[in-house]
């Protein structure tokens, strides 16, 4: 990170997870002048069958850089396995905290843990290890960390397990560049792109009602600091709000 750009580390589990489900905010850092960085764990697509061939992996690898590309954001991938992502295997920790000290992030974003697909489970938690112990795990030189703020995502809504936001981001400027991020995934058949792209529409219409906000993100605050402190209210001003910020004890503005 250099003193005049910060930058924001987005881990998920496969190509499209960081697409799925923080492109809005993505694309907002990017445009305030943020370098994102996407980092996908599950690199090694060979073992689904329809990508068994050199031809159609690098296919699916070329479409999911310009995916993040076309929301101002980086790709880099580990080389892990579809499916093969051990929770009892500790390199997956060490890769991506050598990743968090290469990008040294002021802000990054884990998938929610309580997810039922597994490797988006086992990601999760591999990436709050290294996070927690970056110079430990990745060995070498110390170096000294700007994290400031760490948040979870969903990556999809039927796949999770009690997701309750924090807050909610105004992504109504961006929907239809979110939508182009997940449509850029053509190595996917056309009707698992409109599930895809329907859910995420559907989902940040659902945030944007409690929000007021046409569409929303929901962002998960997790630490590091105690008492909480987020440098988001200060980042988006009128396009942030906490959850029950219209009624209730957040909103009691609306009462006087």
């Amino acid at each position: 990170m250099t003193e005049d750009k910060p930058s924001a580390l987005v881990i998920g589990a496969h190509m499209d997870d960081c697409e799925a489900g923080l492109a809005g905010v993505s694309c907002r850092l990017a445009r305030d002048g943020w370098r994102v960085v996407f980092l996908v764990t599950i690199g090694d697509v060979s073992a689904l069958p329809a990508f068994a061939t050199k031809e159609r992996a690098d296919e699916f690898r070329g479409q999911a850089v310009a995916a993040a590309r076309l929301l101002g954001a980086e790709k880099l991938f580990l080389n892990y396995q579809h499916n093969l992502l051990h929770p009892s295997d500790p390199r997956v920790v060490v890769d991506i905290a050598r990743v968090i000290q290469a990008v040294n992030p002021t802000l990054a974003f884990v998938p929610w843990p309580q997810d039922n697909h597994y490797d988006h489970a086992r990601t999760a938690r591999a990436a709050m290890e290294a996070l927690s112990y970056s110079n430990r795990m990745a060995g070498g030189q110390p170096v000294d960390l700007h994290l400031k703020e760490i948040l979870a995502y969903e990556i999809s809504s039927w796949q999770t397990r009690d997701f309750a936001p924090d807050f909610y981001i105004n992504v109504g400027p961006d929907i239809e560049t979110i939508l182009a991020s997940m449509n850029t995934f053509r190595v996917f058949s056309e009707v698992t792109l409109r599930h895809y792209t329907d859910e995420m529409r559907y989902r940040r219409q659902s945030w944007g009602v409690g929000a007021y906000y046409p569409y929303a993100e929901g962002l998960k605050h997790l630490g590091p600091e105690f008492p909480l402190r987020s440098l988001l209210p200060g980042l988006l001003g009128a396009d942030l709000r906490p959850v029950g910020s219209l009624q209730y004890p957040w909103g009691g503005r609306w009462f006087a």
